[in-house]
């Protein structure tokens, strides 16, 4: 089936700057937080790529730490 996104699209970029990890906290909607990921798309590679995160479903955000910028999303499988 189809994914649907389940939060806007966070765009994350650092100009000029090294990092080793980014924590990004997104809000997701409309879904009880089960069967979710987080995509990144990566503009260089043009693709989307999964990423590892934690759920908190009482808050109803996901958590990511990631290498990358890229622009992310929460979807639901």
């Amino acid at each position: 089936g189809r994914q649907q996104p389940k939060s806007e699209m966070i765009q994350v970029i650092g100009k000029d700057m090294r990092f080793s990890s980014i924590k990004t906290i997104i809000p997701f909607k409309e879904s009880d937080g089960e069967n979710l990921k987080v995509l990144r798309y990566d503009s260089y590679t043009r693709n989307f790529y999964e990423e590892p995160f934690f759920v908190d479903k009482i808050d109803k955000t996901v958590t990511i730490s990631s290498y990358s910028e890229g622009i992310f999303v929460v979807v639901e499988k």
